[in-house]
């Protein structure tokens, strides 16, 4: 019996306590100081919104200077081995059939690096 008195008194203490605090939300002193925590909740996202869209930015800038990089660094090696197997041949290295190879392999290369940036862009709008 004592069982039951205990599970009672629990359950009426929480009752009341439930019935305080909803007295207490609806109270103009607590409703003011939440509504100042939610603004400054959403300055605070705003804030953090703008330091990660100018961060995301820096990156784009420095992954499109890496690609720049790469290209050319792909650009040189395509050359030297266009060069070592003219040499190996014993052909012309400046000779205009080699150089209109080089320069079509760069192009190439560069046709591919857009279509794949193009392709990535559709995708992250997506």
């Amino acid at each position: 019996m004592k069982a039951n008195f205990k599970h009672g008194g629990i359950f009426g203490a929480g009752l009341l306590l439930g019935t305080v605090g909803l007295k207490v939300l609806k109270s103009t002193c607590v409703k003011k100081a939440a509504t100042q925590g939610i603004a400054a909740g959403l300055r605070a996202k705003e804030c953090v919104m703008d330091a990660t869209s100018k961060v995301q930015a820096d990156v784009e800038d420095m992954v499109a200077d890496a690609k720049v990089i790469n290209e050319k660094l792909e650009t040189e090696r395509v050359a030297k081995e266009a060069e070592k197997k003219a040499a190996e041949c014993g052909c012309d290295v400046e000779s205009p059939a080699i150089k209109n190879a080089i320069s079509a392999g760069e192009e190439t290369k560069a046709a591919e690096t857009n279509a794949k940036d193009a392709i990535k862009k559709v995708e992250e709008a997506e």
